[in-house]
């Protein structure tokens, strides 16, 4: 990629819906080699629909080449047919916790996707379908799923010895639909954010087209610190470009939100700090902070394999934690002990993943 830092303008302008279209107009032509940058940046990010939606709703398409334009309505296309598929099976769960009186709330993507917020369901690329159920419901609900089609897959010996935000995801088949569900009792591994406890959440929920979603503050702030704290965004001090799609999508239906007292958290103020290097849309918060988070990534995108080599070592060191509950209890449990022996090959690759 020739300049990262400045492919990285481009994109978050290109997304940006209060941002000035003059870059674009002054930099994009359907023979810049920039394009090519800018896919394989969205592509990184999962936002190639969001970047051909985006295009299109500033009437800014005739600044790609006919085959990029050719190739992003394909995937876009490929994209609202699978979101479709997702819609219905959505729509299925929502029915069939309604009836056995499971109290949930749909998450992330999955929630914000049956909210209706997008102006086409092709926008946001969605993975697994998160849900959160209430803590005491949460075997109840397992087992629901389990009865109704829902496969365990082959599973790693660690679930039986530390606890994790969700229980083993669920595999559909070909009746149940496409997407893996993963039923939740909490939000985050190892952090802790007192207005996004499971029962915080679901005292506040909503209902929007019949489903039970978290309020709207919620859902902003869960967009936010789960790329800050599970995603390792807080960690490494990096944008993600579909957290901030996400972001810059909710604040543009509900503005208010920028203007509600916020819960002080740290975490929260640098994603913003990071966010407003490149996104006019989030001005309004902190505006007269120093921000020099925003100009440390921007030093570090000028030199991508820094970059590179800073992110991977602070993903390594963020482990040591994380090894350390795993020693103790290679320690004290002689079964735990012979069973990372059988799978020490896979643990092996594990360790030096990064």
């Amino acid at each position: 990629m020739r300049n990262l830092a400045h492919t990285y303008r481009v994109l978050s302008h290109i997304f940006s819906r209060e941002a000035s279209d003059s870059l674009l107009t002054t930099t994009l032509s359907p023979e810049t080699e920039l394009w090519d940058d800018l896919v394989t940046l969205a592509s990184s990010h999962l936002t190639l629909p969001a970047l051909y939606a985006s295009l299109h709703s500033k009437n800014l398409q005739h600044l790609m080449p006919n085959d990029l334009n050719n190739y992003l309505a394909e995937i876009s296309l490929m994209n609202r047919e699978r979101n479709q598929a997702l819609l219905s099976q959505i729509n299925v769960l929502s029915d069939l916790f309604k009836q056995h009186h499971i109290t949930h709330v749909f998450l992330k993507g999955s929630a914000l996707l049956v909210s209706g917020i997008f102006n086409d369901t092709a926008e946001r690329m969605l993975g697994d379908i998160d849900i959160l159920i209430a803590p005491k419901q949460l075997t109840e609900a397992y087992a629901l799923l389990l009865d109704n089609g829902y496969q365990k897959p082959p599973m790693t010996f660690g679930v039986d010895y530390f606890e994790h935000k969700h229980l083993p995801r669920l595999l559909p088949n070909e009746l149940t639909g496409i997407g893996a569900v993963e039923l939740h009792s909490k939000l985050f591994e190892h952090h802790s954010y007192t207005p996004l406890i499971a029962d915080n959440i679901l005292h506040h929920k909503q209902q929007i087209q019949g489903f039970s979603l978290p309020c709207w503050e919620h859902l902003l702030w869960h967009n936010i610190l789960n790329w800050q704290y599970n995603d390792f965004g807080g960690l490494t001090n990096t944008l993600s470009f579909r957290s901030a799609y996400d972001t810059v999508i909710i604040l543009n239906k509900h503005p208010y939100l920028l203007e509600t007292p916020w819960p002080q958290n740290k975490s929260i103020e640098r994603y913003f700090k990071i966010m407003r290097g490149y996104f006019s849309d989030v001005n309004a918060f902190q505006p007269n902070v120093n921000n020099w988070h925003a100009r440390f990534y921007q030093f570090k995108l000028n030199y991508p394999k820094l970059l590179e080599h800073y992110n991977r070592t602070l993903k390594f060191c963020n482990r040591f934690p994380t090894l350390w509950d795993r020693f103790n209890m290679f320690v004290s449990n002689h079964t735990y002990r012979k069973l990372i022996w059988q799978d020490r090959k896979r643990i092996l690759r594990l360790l030096f993943k990064y």
